[in-house]
């Protein structure tokens, strides 16, 4: 073991095939996000920066080593604004009945996202700097 991060990094490899399947077919770039604890889906060349990810609710250092919750959610940036939206929190036992459907459900939504819906919908960068906003 090269570093204490590396049995919660081994807790979401089994999501790598669900991940690297809906990539290739959905035209996404699979990111394992080595040296951090997630896992992403990133469009290519997008310059809104929309994507899918995984990972811990809470730091590594702070989750259950054996169940940590987690969340899958979708993502999507302009220069003034994010859009998060949340498709799964809970268990990872739980997340592993429904991964399939749940990245179809988080894909579909990110690839409609547009710059006017995250301006429209999102938060502002300035007021999340700030901390006026919880996401």
């Amino acid at each position: 073991m090269n570093h204490p991060r590396e049995p919660f990094e081994r807790l979401l490899d089994v999501f790598d095939d669900p991940f690297k399947a809906i990539a290739e077919r959905e035209g996404f770039i699979f990111d394992p996000s080595i040296g951090h604890v997630r896992r992403a889906l990133r469009l290519k060349n997008d310059p809104l920066k929309r994507g899918v990810y995984l990972e811990f609710k809470d730091h590594w250092m702070q989750s259950d080593p054996i169940d940590p919750e987690v969340f899958l959610g979708c993502s999507a940036w302009t220069a003034s604004h994010v859009l998060i939206k949340k498709f799964y929190e809970g268990k990872l036992s739980g997340l592993t009945k429904c991964i399939g459907e749940k990245l179809r459900l988080a894909v579909s939504e990110v690839k409609t996202v547009s710059d006017e819906i995250i301006t429209r919908d999102g938060v502002s960068l300035a007021d999340l700097g700030k901390g006026l906003v919880k996401l």
